[in-house]
């Protein structure tokens, strides 16, 4: 099965940036909603407390992509039946 594929990075102030995971999603247009959200959660999260952008946090890297799963992954991602809002 063919799905969506975004890396994630996180930067560390005075670590510097490390691969950080992906977020998969069955179709371009749900990953694209899935990274909306968690930018949008992560951002309104510091803005509540007040905070500045902590020493460390995830973003995306790079452009997302379409990647082949193997059949395992495929029924993890589905194995409630329905399609997830969100993947992280």
């Amino acid at each position: 099965m063919i799905v969506w594929c975004q890396p994630m990075e996180e930067s560390e102030a005075g670590w510097g940036i490390r691969p950080d995971g992906y977020i998969l999603s069955p179709t371009r247009k749900d990953l694209l909603i899935c990274v909306q959200a968690f930018e949008k959660s992560q951002s309104k999260y510091f803005e509540e407390k007040g905070i500045p952008l902590p020493a460390a946090y995830s973003r995306t890297s790079g452009s997302p992509y379409p990647c082949e799963i193997d059949y395992k992954l495929d029924r993890a991602i589905w194995k409630h039946g329905k399609r997830p809002e969100i993947m992280p």
